[in-house]
């Protein structure tokens, strides 16, 4: 599939798949939502997705099923040719999963929620392992659960200030 590009921002839906898509220019997810307040799960696979250009979800809400193991926002293998926004008070709850993804922009994380907690500490809030990134900005992020960034390679600043939180009980 083949779009020039995609904004959704604002919407309300349960799940939006994505995988493989080419995008030509940006996506829009800003401020998107679950569908009702009843029915609170709202997950994202963009799977091996091309985007020319940036890939904005600042103040997202997204959270998968409680008792489910889906991932809140799936990039595996993406190519994101701008920045990645997850800020602005995005929330997920459930993993965000950016494994091997190529951004030649910044990850931006600033004010986002990331929250992923297991009982047994193997909850990842954050999978970053093989990502590559031009620079990550987490100021003032907030998670909860394991944030990992093994083999991952970031060319400018790495910024985790101004009050971020980190937490895993009981993990690494």
């Amino acid at each position: 599939t083949r779009f020039t590009s995609l904004s959704l921002a604002h919407s309300r839906f349960k799940h939006l798949a994505g995988d493989d898509a080419e995008i030509d220019g940006a996506i829009d997810l800003s401020n998107v939502a679950p569908l009702d307040a009843g029915h609170d799960v709202l997950t994202i696979s963009l799977r091996g997705v091309r985007i020319s250009g940036d890939l904005n979800a600042r103040s997202a809400k997204l959270a998968r099923a409680v008792e489910s193991d889906v991932h809140a926002l799936m990039l595996e293998g993406a190519e994101i040719g701008g920045d990645l926004s997850l800020d602005g008070g995005f929330e997920a709850f459930g993993c965000v999963w950016l494994r091997n993804v190529k951004i030649h922009g910044t990850l931006a994380c600033g004010a986002a929620t990331l929250l992923n907690r297991s009982d047994d500490a193997k909850g990842q809030a954050l999978n970053a392992d093989g990502a590559h990134f031009a620079g990550a900005f987490m100021r003032g992020v907030k998670v909860e659960g394991e944030a990992r960034f093994s083999g991952a390679r970031i060319e400018g600043d790495f910024d985790i200030s101004d009050g971020a939180s980190l937490r895993n009980e009981t993990g690494v």
